[in-house]
């Protein structure tokens, strides 16, 4: 069993930030559905679906969301069932691999989060706002990481609107008309049984597309929550013993920067020509882009 657990772990840490965002939801809802059987078969109430209600969730009710401010991260990893959690995985892996090509790995985790809590805060709002749903506000809860999903949806379509992905039966499909489509369903569900659902999709939505259309303007938002973990992780980190030297003949050659102008300017001609006309140049700015 160790030997078991050494080579899934040794693999998981081989997997880039995408592959191992759908691994820790796809194990989350494994171990969910492990729990739901086995309580099932000896008829007994579920522990992890109650403590998920209670504790993971997020309500609508902002009483509440006060109490557990930690469910705007937590309701992203927690799904309803088996194709809940496929489609977002599946979407994900199709768009989050765009996104991520395009504009790296960092930012591609920090608009994922980003957008889930952004769309969890809009469902709430909405909740709390509409009389609509007046009723319902007191005991309703969102689950799912459908919201985080459709905001690297949105972003990659924003970035890329006529790049095109080709789908079964349905041929090669520019981007645009995918995120209008997803759009759609969820402006259309509003007035079904999953209201909090389809708003929180259209607010992760909103804020993917706004997020790209300011970091096309030179305004990365993602650059804020990365000085607060740089910040918070540096308060943990143990103090080094710096020994200063300075030797006269030693010459420090440091590599430049890139600036957020070139990866405008990239970025734009992307979005007009596609990736495939960059030079071998271009893609090389736009990889250390991704890294910075």
């Amino acid at each position: 069993m160790s030997s078991l657990i050494d080579d899934f772990k040794n693999s998981f840490l081989k997997r880039d930030v995408l592959m191992k965002l759908i691994l820790i939801n796809a194990i989350i809802y494994v171990v969910s559905l492990l729990f739901s059987v086995t309580t099932l078969l000896l008829q007994v109430p579920n522990p992890f679906e109650l403590f998920s209600s209670q504790y993971l969730m997020l309500p609508a009710n902002v009483n509440e969301l006060i109490i557990h401010p930690w469910t705007l991260i937590t309701y992203m990893f927690l799904h309803a069932g088996i194709f809940h959690v496929l489609f977002n995985m599946l979407v994900l892996y199709w768009f989050g691999g765009i996104f991520q090509e395009y504009l790296g790995s960092q930012k591609f985790i920090y608009t994922y989060f980003l957008s889930g809590i952004f769309g969890g805060l809009f469902y709430v709002l909405c909740y709390n706002v509409f009389p609509y749903f007046s009723d319902t506000v007191n005991y309703s809860k969102a689950l799912g990481a459908s919201a985080a999903v459709m905001g690297i949806v949105f972003g990659a379509a924003t970035l890329l609107p006529d790049f095109s992905v080709v789908l079964a039966i349905f041929g090669a499909i520019r981007l645009k008309y995918i995120a209008f489509f997803y759009l759609l369903i969820d402006l259309v569900g509003i007035s079904g049984s999953n209201s909090g659902g389809h708003l929180a999709h259209i607010g992760g939505a909103l804020f993917g597309f706004i997020y790209i259309k300011q970091l096309q303007q030179g305004n990365d938002w993602t650059k804020y929550p990365v000085k607060l973990v740089d910040y918070i992780s540096g308060l943990f980190a143990p103090k080094k013993l710096k020994v200063a030297y300075k030797n006269p003949n030693h010459i420090t050659v440091k590599k430049a920067a890139v600036s957020q102008e070139e990866v405008d300017k990239i970025l734009d001609k992307i979005s007009k020509d596609g990736y495939e006309k960059l030079t071998a140049k271009e893609k090389e700015i736009l990889f250390k882009a991704g890294k910075q």
